[in-house]
């Protein structure tokens, strides 16, 4: 079932996945494995993959097949999440006929918080207790090159 949630954008969720789809192709700005960067995109997908994923081909690969896989059609942003697809969570707000809809997946599992001891050298150890935060933001209003080229991007795994 999709859910409407810009004029342009459809939301589906699975226990796979979750997916943004545009009527129209819009400019997106990601940092996501699979065409990450400043692109037109027909959809945006996060999709789950099991915790103890061990990639036999590239992580971009494994998302465009399962696209195809999907019949999505267009230029698809792709990221990846071993995080339970129950913890999607969605807010939307609109003001002044400007739609903002915010989309997250979240894998807590070595979560900390404020306060709380960090030791710079277990945290930089392997670990098989990774988390992963994916974050999309769905907007309506009509955001200049000037704005897009002025976001600054920190090293992130998507």
């Amino acid at each position: 079932m999709e859910i409407p949630l810009t004029k342009y954008t459809f939301l589906s969720r699975t226990q796979n996945h979750i997916h943004v789809k545009f009527s129209r192709s819009h400019q997106v700005l990601s940092s996501a494995v699979l065409n990450g960067g400043l692109v037109q995109a027909n959809h945006i997908v996060n999709m789950k993959v099991p915790k103890t994923y061990a990639p036999i081909r590239a992580p971009e690969t494994t998302i465009a097949e399962y696209c195809a896989d999907s019949g999505w059609e267009g230029t698809v942003v792709g990221m990846m999440t071993a995080a339970s697809m129950d913890s999607f969570r969605m807010a939307k707000e609109s003001e002044q006929g400007i739609d903002i809809v915010v989309l997250v997946t979240s894998g807590l599992e070595n979560a900390r918080r404020v306060g709380d001891y960090a030791e710079h050298r277990l945290m930089t150890t392997p670990s098989t207790t990774v988390g992963t935060i994916n974050i999309v933001i769905i907007t309506s209003a009509m955001v200049t090159d000037t704005v897009m080229s002025s976001i600054e991007w920190e090293d992130a795994a998507c």
